[in-house]
């Protein structure tokens, strides 16, 4: 008969070595200098039907607080009024631009995707450092001034931006919150030690353009395609959390499994693309992680959910015993990662929204986990646009 004990060291085994992982390399900051001078960035704002929010975009990029930049927007066929949105602030904006000297580039193309389009704007870029912003977020005032400063040796190849989340939906909109900043301070932050972030956010990220031949294309997240093959030319990539970019977040829970079924997709095809080439050890063995993690959702998380508690139960538990030892070691590990997330947000409440977020977790999120493997099994992989409000 299977024991309660049994299922702990389960978890134990499965859960420990890793967190213990990422708290020791949370233990050593990376350093921050940047460029000795104010060499010229450029910042690529790829648009596809984004009329609502894309203002607010680009009016960031202009007042930031980094002088020498250029600002290229690449329509990819939108269908609203984006373009008539991109001209109407050109226009407005134009004797600023000019006061700050900044370079105003829009380019048009037919629907292709947003690689495709980040191609394009490459092609018109002509900084030494070139940064990428979705069209539905919008930089904080300092965010490309921070993120410079985390190139520090000619061996960085890019860097991280931290993307704080947005939303109008309350409860739904702290869970994501939570998530966001588990992902960049826990693990995005914990890859710096090595220096091999593995996902560079398409929604904030700088690259050295020497590093950087072009953006990959053929999967769905072109973000983390393009910052495994950084890597794979043996340049660093860091994170940077003092640089911050805020996005809008999924409306309703339809386009939050629609969003998560994407990154699964698109990460399950950066492995299988990338997983054997040549690469650093220890971004091999982080692949490693975040591919077992990855498929958590039908491993250790279909035995967790299914097989062991059928053994409890067929030896003699009750359900709310099964489900109380769940929630006490799920909630033991999220409260470990909280404590070291509190050491940057000081927000008590999250300690609060645990039992929600074990729930969150371990249904939605584990929900498009799962689907977006049988859907990529069926060869059903495709991008969906998700809904956009007025920021």
């Amino acid at each position: 008969m299977l024991t309660i004990g049994q299922v702990i060291l389960f978890w134990l085994i499965f859960d420990i070595p890793y967190l213990f992982y990422r708290i020791l390399e949370l233990m050593f900051p990376i350093k921050r200098k940047g460029p000795e001078e104010h060499p010229l960035v450029s910042i690529i704002v790829p648009a596809y039907n984004e009329d609502k929010c894309i203002y607010r975009t680009l009016k960031s990029c202009m007042q930031q607080s980094y002088r020498s930049i250029e600002i290229i927007v690449v329509d990819d066929g939108s269908t609203d009024n984006t373009i008539e949105v991109v001209r109407d602030f050109h226009s407005k904006n134009s004797p600023e631009l000019k006061r700050r000297r900044i370079s105003f580039k829009f380019v048009r193309q037919d629907n292709g995707g947003k690689a495709r389009a980040l191609n394009n704007g490459l092609k018109h870029a002509h900084g030494e450092f070139i940064v990428t912003i979705d069209a539905d977020s919008y930089l904080s005032h300092k965010g490309i001034e921070n993120i410079i400063r985390y190139f520090v040796a000619k061996d960085v190849g890019a860097v991280a931006g931290n993307v704080m989340a947005i939303s109008k939906h309350k409860v739904l909109d702290y869970l994501q919150y939570l998530e966001y900043e588990l992902g960049i301070v826990f693990l995005r932050s914990a890859q710096s030690f090595t220096h091999d972030v593995l996902v560079t956010p398409g929604a904030f990220s700088a690259y050295r353009r020497s590093a950087l031949n072009y953006f990959e294309e053929g999967t769905l997240t072109e973000d983390f395609d393009t910052s495994v093959r950084i890597i794979e030319k043996d340049y660093k990539i860091v994170q940077a959390v003092d640089a911050v970019c805020y996005t809008q977040l999924p409306m309703d829970v339809h386009d939050l499994i629609v969003q998560r079924i994407r990154w699964q997709q698109g990460g399950l095809q950066v492995f299988a693309k990338h997983f054997e080439h040549k690469k650093r050890i220890l971004s091999h063995l982080e692949m490693f992680f975040v591919f077992f993690f990855g498929f958590y959702g039908i491993f250790p998380r279909a035995i967790s959910f299914v097989v062991i508690p059928s053994m409890l139960l067929s030896g003699g538990y009750s359900v709310l015993t099964v489900i109380l030892v769940f929630f006490l070691y799920s909630a033991c590990i999220l409260f470990i990662q909280f404590v070291m997330l509190y050491r940057y947000l000081k927000d008590k409440r999250m300690f609060a929204a645990i039992p929600a977020y074990i729930i969150y977790n371990n249904t939605l999120i584990l929900y498009s986990c799962v689907m977006a493997q049988v859907l990529l099994f069926k060869k059903e992989v495709r991008w969906s646009k998700l809904s956009r409000y007025r920021m």
